[in-house]
């Protein structure tokens, strides 16, 4: 990396950017013909892995609608998309309870 920058950061952005890429490449086909299930599905996937739970599920769900075709795959990645959230709400959920479990709600007294 550049100097003084966090070398963790380029790893990152090198691992981004070929799914940005694909991200690009699925809005062209996309813009083109936007009843392409596969596509779609496709798409939900590349939010998946850049961890855009919301998008990815947005996307298999319209897969199903615009392309019969796909209609459980879409069907099938919408339930395991859901089960990853609850997964995550709840780790979550444990983590800040986690984090609170030591605070007091006591005014300061620092002055």
């Amino acid at each position: 990396g550049k100097a003084g920058g966090d070398p963790d950061d380029d790893e990152e952005k090198k691992e981004l950017s070929p799914l940005i890429l694909a991200l690009k490449a699925l809005d062209r086909v996309l813009s083109l013909n936007p009843a392409n299930g596969k596509a779609l599905l496709r798409r939900s996937e590349v939010h998946q892995r850049m961890r855009e739970l919301p998008s990815a599920i947005h996307d298999a769900e319209q897969a199903g609608v615009v392309d019969g075709g796909v209609k459980g795959a879409s069907q099938r990645r919408v339930t395991a998309l859901r089960a990853l959230v609850r997964d995550q709400d709840r780790s979550d959920s444990k983590v800040f309870s986690q984090m609170l479990k030591g605070l007091t709600l006591a005014p300061s007294a620092h002055k």
